[in-house]
């Protein structure tokens, strides 16, 4: 409650199944959550287990196309991972492999930073500290 509203957004960041990407390259993307060095972008990206694909299609001037409807639904949200990763501060319609590597590279990333992960899948929160199950609305 101390936190005015643009603390908040600048302290949280949202990373769900239809995250925004922008027209341009995976560097434009990536700047929007601010200033960073091409190692620091490459670095996050290699967090999430992306660079091996880009580092074969023209590295950080990758372009996406509208929609960047040249990835797949897990590299999407990989990449939108990434940002959210850079900025400092994930898994909803992925198969087991790109949840799992998600999973991965936020218990590594996290770092003392609190994370909050909303699930219907048990497996989903097994890197969880807490688990907080709310009721039914039905």
């Amino acid at each position: 409650s101390a936190l005015s509203p643009s603390a908040w957004q600048n302290a949280v960041t949202l990373v769900t199944s239809d995250s925004y990407l922008f027209n341009g390259s995976i560097k434009d993307n990536q700047l929007m959550a601010g200033p960073a060095s091409d190692s620091d972008l490459i670095a996050a990206l290699k967090e999430v287990r992306l660079w091996d694909f880009l580092a074969k299609n023209s590295g950080l001037d990758y372009q996406l196309t509208a929609g960047a409807t040249n990835l797949s639904d897990g590299q999407k949200q990989r990449l939108a991972l990434a940002r959210a990763l850079l900025k400092g501060e994930i898994t909803a319609n992925l198969d087991a492999l790109n949840e799992g590597i998600i999973l991965k590279a936020l218990k590594e990333a996290r770092g003392g930073k609190t994370v909050v992960l909303v699930s219907h899948r048990l497996s989903t929160l097994a890197i969880a500290d807490q688990i907080i199950a709310l009721p039914s609305c039905e």
